[in-house]
C-alpha cells in the first residue's frame, strides 16, 4: 500500500494506510493457501494420525520378530564371545538392527546361561561334601561366599546381564535347597536314632532303666513315640544277636510292645537259638576236621618214617586208638609181597579212575583216606600213591570232561536211539533182556579208563591234547564194534549174550605183545627189581602187569 502525508505538523502523527488500486488481485495471487505446498501441508496434517499408527505397528512387529530370535542372537553372540559380562551396548554393537529392549533381553539371557554354568560348580561341590550337604549353616555360609565371588566378577554397566545372572543362580540353588534341607533333616534324625539306640544298649547291659532313657529323649529330641518304640526294640534285638543271649529280649518293658512286636521278638528268640545250634554244629565239625587232619598227618608221618627206616613206636600213640592201630598195621604191612603191594597200588589207581565216572563225591581227601586204609600195600607204595594224589585228582577232572561224554552222545547215541526204536531192538530185548545203551556205555567208559591208566603208567601224568583225543577215538571205535556185535543177526536167535569183543590193547602196548604163558612170573621184590622199565610180567594172582617207566622229562 502507498503511504500518503496528509498534513505536516511539527508533532509526530501516525501513518494512514490505504488500499492501492487492484489490491484484491494482488492479494489473491500471493495467498499461500492457494499454493500446492499449502495443500500438501494440509494433507499431511490430516494423515499424521495414520502415519503414527503405522509407525507404532511397525515398531511392535519389529519388537515381536526380534523377541522370537533372542536365542539365535544369543547363540551367535556367544560364538565369538571370550567370556565375562555382556552389556546392552555390546549387543547393539554386534547387532545394530536390534531395538534397545531386545538388546537388553539378549544380555539378560546370556547372563542367565552363564549363571547356570557357574552354579553347577557350587552344586557339585556341595553334593560331594557331606559337611556342606548335611549342615545348613555351613552350606549357607559357603553359598553366600561363592555368590559374592561370582557377583564381584560382573563389572559396572552390565545391569541386564547381572539381572539374568542373579536370577539363574537363585533358581538353580533353590531347586536343590529343598533336597538339601530334607537330606539334612534325615541325617539329623538318623544321628539322633543311632545315639538313642546306643544309650538304650548301654542301659540294657548295665541293668539301667530303659523307661528313663525314653523319657529323657521324649523331651529333648524330634523322635516321636512310634519311632522311639521301634528303636528300643531294634536296639535290644540287635544286642541279643550279638551277645547270643535271647534272654535280653525279655528285658524290653511292656510299654514299648504291641502284638506285632511281640511276635517279632518270639521269632528273634527262635532265630538266636537256631544260630546257637548252628555254631555248635560248626564248632563240632571243625573239631572233627582238625582231629581227622591231625590223624592223617600222623599216619603220613608214620609211613615216611617206615620208608626212611624209622618205624613208629605204637606206644607214642596210646592216647589215640586210631593212630595206635595204624602204627601196628603198617609194620605188619611190610610183610606183604612187594609185587603184590605194587599190584594192589595199581588196582587202587584204577579204582580212582573208575569212581570218576560213577561217583562225583571222590576228592583228594577221600583218595588219601582210601590209600591210608587200604590193606595189602607197603609203606613205600602208600607214600608213592599219596604223592601222586594231585595227579590222580587231575585224572578225575579229565575223565569228567564234558567232551568225553559228548563224543559218545554225538557218535553212538543216534545209532542207539534208532536201534531202540526199531523192531530188531525190540526183538533183541525180548530174547536177551539186554540194555544195549548200558552195555555200550560201560564198554566206552572202561576203554577210556584203561587208556588213561596205561598212559599214566608210562608218563606219571594223565593225557591231554592229542594223546587224550587218541584215547577217546579208540574207545569210541571199540564201543561201535561192540554195538555192531550186539545187534548182529546171529545174536537175535539166542538167549546167550554175544561174545564180548576182545579187549583193546593199551595205548602204549605192543600189538605183538606176548601172552601170559610167555611172560615171566614175578613173586619177589628181587625178581621185580631185576625187570627192565616197561617190562610186562605176571603177578602172583596171574594178572599181567607192566613195570612203570621212569617219568619222562618235559
Amino acid at each position: 500500500m502507498a503511504r500518503v502525508q496528509v498534513d505536516y505538523q511539527s508533532n509526530p502523527v501516525g501513518l494512514q494506510t490505504v488500499s492501492a488500486p487492484r489490491i484484491s488481485a494482488v492479494q489473491a495471487r500471493n495467498d499461500p493457501r492457494g499454493s500446492s505446498g499449502f495443500a500438501l501441508a494440509e494433507a499431511l496434517g490430516a494423515a499424521q494420525p495414520i502415519l503414527e499408527d503405522f509407525n507404532k505397528k511397525y515398531q511392535q512387529d519389529k519388537l515381536q520378530e526380534q523377541a522370537l530370535k533372542i536365542d539365535a542372537y544369543k547363540a551367535q553372540f556367544l560364538q565369538d564371545h571370550q567370556g565375562g559380562a555382556v552389556s546392552q551396548a555390546q549387543v547393539r554393537e554386534r547387532f545394530p538392527e536390534t531395538v534397545p529392549i531386545i538388546a537388553a533381553r539378549i544380555a539378560e539371557s546370556i547372563g542367565m546361561e552363564q549363571g547356570k554354568k557357574a552354579t553347577q560348580g557350587i552344586i557339585e561341590e556341595i553334593m560331594g561334601n557331606d559337611a556342606l550337604r548335611l549342615d545348613s549353616t555351613a552350606r549357607n555360609a559357603f553359598i553366600t561366599k561363592k555368590r559374592a565371588e561370582m557377583f564381584g566378577s560382573v563389572g559396572e554397566g552390565n545391569d541386564f546381564y547381572l539381572n539374568g545372572f542373579t536370577k539363574s543362580i537363585d533358581a538353580e540353588l533353590n531347586q536343590y535347597e529343598n533336597r538339601w534341607q530334607q537330606d539334612t533333616a534325615n541325617y539329623h534324625q538318623e544321628v539322633q536314632a543311632q545315639t538313642f539306640k546306643q544309650e538304650v544298649v548301654g542301659a540294657l547291659m548295665n541293668n539301667g532303666d530303659l523307661m528313663a532313657v525314653d523319657s529323657k529323649w521324649k523331651g529333648s529330641s524330634s523322635l516321636n513315640n512310634i519311632e522311639r518304640n521301634k528303636l528300643v526294640i531294634d536296639a535290644v534285638t540287635e544286642q541279643a544277636f550279638v551277645a547270643d543271649d535271647p534272654s535280653l529280649l525279655d528285658k524290653i518293658p511292656v510299654r514299648f510292645l504291641n502284638a506285632e512286636s511281640r511276635a517279632a521278638i518270639e521269632k528273634s528268640k527262635a532265630q538266636i537259638q537256631a544260630a546257637r545250634m548252628t555254631k555248635i554244629r560248626d564248632a563240632k565239625a571243625l573239631a572233627d576236621w582238625k582231629r581227622d587232619e591231625q590223624l592223617r598227618t600222623s599216619k603220613i608221618d608214620m609211613l615216611n618214617g617206615m620208608v626212611n627206616g624209622q618205624p613208629p613206636d605204637p606206644a607214642q600213640y596210646a592216647n589215640n586208638p586210631d593212630a595206635f592201630e595204624f602204627a601196628l598195621r603198617i609194620q605188619s604191612a611190610e610183610l606183604v609181597n612187594p609185587v603184590q603191594s605194587k599190584a594192589t597200588a595199581s588196582a587202587l589207581r584204577e579204582e580212582f579212575l573208575t569212581s570218576a565216572t560213577i561217583d562225583s563225591s571222590v576228592s583228594p581227601q577221600t583218595m588219601r583216606e582210601r590209600i591210608l586204609s587200604a590193606p595189602g600195600i607197603n609203606a613205600a607204595d602208600k607214600v608213592a600213591l599219596l604223592n601222586e594224589v594231585p595227579q590222580l585228582a587231575d585224572g578225575l577232572i579229565a575223565l569228567n570232561d564234558p567232551a568225553i561224554r559228548r563224543i559218545f552222545t554225538d557218535r553212538l547215541n543216534p545209532r542207539l536211539t534208532a536201534l531202540e526204536n526199531s523192531p530188531n531192538a525190540q526183538i533183541q530185548g525180548l530174547l536177551n533182556g539186554r540194555n544195549l545203551r548200558s552195555e555200550v556205555l560201560k564198554t566206552y567208559d572202561a576203554e577210556i579208563r584203561a587208556g588213561f591208566l596205561a598212559y599214566y603208567e608210562d608218563n606219571k601224568r594223565y593225557p591231554t591234547g592229542k594223546a587224550k583225543q587218541d584215547i577217546i577215538d579208540q574207545a569210541t571205535e571199540r564201543a561201535e564194534k561192540q554195538l555192531q556185535e550186539l545187534t548182529s543177526i546171529k545174536n537175535l536167535n539166542t538167549n546167550a549174550a554175544p561174545a564180548a569183543p576182545a579187549p583193546a590193547a593199551p595205548a602204549t602196548a605192543n600189538p605183538q605183545a606176548p601172552t601170559a604163558n610167555q611172560l615171566p612170573t614175578v613173586s619177589t621184590e628181587a625178581q621185580y627189581n631185576a625187570l627192565p622199565a616197561g617190562a610186562r610180567f605176571v603177578d602172583p594172582q596171574g594178572k599181567i602187569r607192566q613195570k612203570p617207566k621212569p617219568e619222562e622229562k618235559p
